[in-house]
């Protein structure tokens, strides 16, 4: 099922047409969405140092993560909501997409502000109830946002993301257990004691019910969905 659900997700971020709301970047801005060799290590080191303070200091790390990643996720869920509305109306002068100023924040719209209102409710409710329905709303707002603004635009730079990341993944889930003084998977350790919208969850079912769920981080969609949606932009481009 998580399989599945993480297919639909890199497909829904090909076939849907880039964000509406990313096209007035400037240069630079484009140019800090993209994955070069150099933020590739430095993803890479980041990654694994980030991981190991986690599971050293999980009890305090947990609680600032899961205030920031409510807050990203509400951000997110705006930034898709004003996408939908800048594609569902076509008159610029409507009020819900109309920019207005606001001090110390620049630009927005009142689209914006109500997707930004849905999303804190959303994640507030999420941080209240800890569901595990809504904790994987929230992530699929982080992935196809994600997927939708991050890219690479060499073989090379993907090519080298992926061996990087399949490293990291084989050093953290099986290496780690000889290293640590309990023997844990500092991944795996980390994955089923960190209660936050950064993996998807999906219940067992059995003959009985039962609180244990299948886990699947986003790094294991997105990593793979913007080399996917690369070699799909290279094939439209070439075609």
């Amino acid at each position: 099922m998580l399989l599945a659900l993480a297919v639909g997700i890199v497909l829904v971020a090909i076939i849907t047409p880039n964000l509406k709301v990313l096209e007035d970047m400037t240069p630079e801005e484009e140019e800090a969405t993209q994955i070069t060799p150099l933020k590739a290590f430095g993803l890479f080191c980041t990654a694994s140092t980030f991981l190991v303070v986690l599971y050293i200091f999980i009890d305090y790390m947990a609680k600032i993560m899961t205030v920031v990643l409510c807050f990203s996720a509400s951000v997110c869920i705006a930034l898709l909501f004003t996408e939908i509305m800048l594609n569902a109306i076509s008159n610029k002068n409507h009020f819900l997409i109309k920019e207005f100023k606001v001090p110390c924040l620049g630009e927005m719209n009142f689209a914006y502000v109500i997707g930004l209102f849905f999303g804190f409710s959303l994640s507030a409710l999420w941080f209240v109830t800890r569901n595990w329905l809504l904790c994987n709303i929230l992530a699929i707002q982080f992935a196809f946002v994600f997927l939708k603004t991050v890219r690479i635009n060499n073989l090379k730079v993907g090519i080298l993301l992926l061996s990087l990341l399949f490293i990291y993944d084989i050093f953290m889930v099986f290496v780690t257990p000889m290293l640590t003084p309990k023997g844990d998977s500092v991944m795996v350790t980390v994955a089923q004691n960190l209660d936050v919208p950064i993996l998807l969850r999906m219940p067992k079912f059995g003959d009985t019910p039962t609180q244990a769920c299948s886990l699947l981080g986003l790094g294991d969609i997105v990593i793979p969905g913007i080399y996917i949606l690369f070699v799909t932009r290279f094939g439209k481009e070439v075609a």
